[in-house]
């Protein structure tokens, strides 16, 4: 964790490049006052650079790494993502939320492909219920155009043992279409 917390502050005063396109895209789409969610926030750099550039957003961020979310500023309010009583924190529920917080964009930035197939289901569900009509959902992640998956099983001392997604955007189209996009 203290390795991962280490790539975060690297980003906290300059922004990655994915983060700079998706600050760009959230700014030319979401409307003034607008409320945007960052699914998987980490240490809000991203909700912080995106403050940075338009401050008229309301921002909010969940996450399941409570150590990433100590390191949040205060100013977003943000949950545990794999609390299922609660929405945002209940994003990765498989049961559909029962919450009127709606949002004018959310953010996946390098979330799905810690995913499985299921867990992606799920979150794209709930974000779905909670984006208001004719609201944005702006996806970085590992997607591929071919029509073969990749999953890749980490096993090491020091990270432990992580499964890693990397899906055809074809498998993307169908789960977000069955969520309802």
């Amino acid at each position: 964790v203290s390795t991962y917390l280490a790539y975060q502050a690297k980003y906290r005063d300059t922004p990655r490049e994915s983060d700079r396109v998706l600050i760009e895209l959230v700014s030319e789409r979401v409307p003034q006052g607008g409320r945007v969610l960052d699914v998987g926030c980490s240490t809000g750099n991203l909700l912080t650079h995106l403050q940075s550039s338009r401050r008229d957003l309301s921002l909010r961020g969940c996450d399941v790494d409570t150590d990433a979310l100590a390191k949040c500023p205060n100013q977003f309010l943000v949950f545990r993502a794999d609390i299922a009583e609660r929405l945002p924190a209940g994003i990765l529920a498989t049961t559909p939320p029962t919450t009127v917080l709606t949002f004018d964009a959310v953010t996946l930035n390098a979330v799905l492909y810690c995913l499985d197939d299921e867990q992606t289901a799920a979150a794209l569900g709930n974000i779905f219920r909670v984006l208001r009509p004719g609201g944005h959902l702006f996806i970085w992640d590992y997607f591929q155009p071919w029509e073969q998956r990749l999953t890749i099983t980490e096993e090491s001392e020091r990270y432990g043992t992580h499964t890693f997604h990397v899906r055809p955007y074809s498998l993307l189209r169908r789960l977000a279409t069955a969520a309802g996009f």
